[in-house]
């Protein structure tokens, strides 16, 4: 129920388009509080993931910005 809450106090903020890619970090945060609580243990394809994770928010973000701040 708080995560739900949660979620849709984010929407409210940016947007439900923009709160769309948040949803693509909630499995990031699921491998860390695995690796913490159960002793999940990195490998290589693991952090390759998280750093296609992270690049792709990075770039729909950056062309968001983008597109925003051109003028119609």
């Amino acid at each position: 129920m708080l995560a739900f809450t949660a979620y849709l106090t984010l929407v409210g903020r940016m947007g439900a388009d923009r709160a769309a890619y948040c949803t693509v970090l909630f499995p990031v945060v699921a491998l860390n509080v695995t690796a913490v609580m159960e002793g999940y243990h990195w490998t290589l394809p693991a952090l390759a993931g998280l750093a296609l994770v992270a690049l792709g928010n990075v770039v729909v973000f950056w062309r968001g910005r983008n597109q925003l701040s051109k003028p119609a």
